[in-house]
């Protein structure tokens, strides 16, 4: 890792001294130090992540006053927090917590549905219901199914945001 990151998060660490963890959790803190850590790693390697060290410094200095009082600072520490995570996400690979989990389940249920729409046009029209219902379960099922695989191999290649 990069002396940079480590000086930006203890510094960090003197201003944040005292803060209840509740509030630390609710401005996503933790999140801001993996992705400053992160930017160690990869700093050497990446340009983008190089040019956000100045900015992190900034706001390791101004990170008490930003979490005490509402302003110009939070809504800069909410800014950096989410252009961090988005570099990560684009340009490294690194994904929220079951990412693909929610999102083939939806389509999932999207092509269950509309399958089940197409077969219920070949049955008896007494069961015009059923089909879409039987396609809406399986396509959810087999959303919930080829996310969950993603998601595992995301886990174990250590690539959660």
């Amino acid at each position: 890792m990069d002396n940079r990151a480590d000086e930006i998060l203890r510094n960090m660490d003197q201003k944040l001294e005292g803060t209840p963890q509740e509030k630390l959790l609710f401005f996503k803190v933790d999140e801001l130090r993996r992705n400053i850590t992160r930017l160690g790693e990869f700093a050497p390697g990446c340009e983008v992540c190089d040019h956000f060290f100045p900015e992190a410094e900034g706001m390791a200095e101004r990170i008490g006053d930003a979490l005490a009082v509402q302003g110009e600072d939070r809504r800069e520490l909410d800014r950096l927090i989410f252009r961090l995570s988005n570099h990560m996400m684009k340009a490294h690979g690194f994904f929220p917590r079951n990412q693909f989990t929610f999102r083939y389940s939806v389509w999932g249920l999207l092509l269950g549905l509309t399958a089940g729409i197409i077969l219920s046009e070949s049955f008896q029209p007494a069961l015009w219901y059923a089909m879409p219902a039987v396609g809406l379960i399986v396509g959810w099922i087999a959303g919930q199914l080829a996310g969950r695989l993603r998601d595992r191999k995301i886990r174990e290649a250590g690539k959660v945001m």
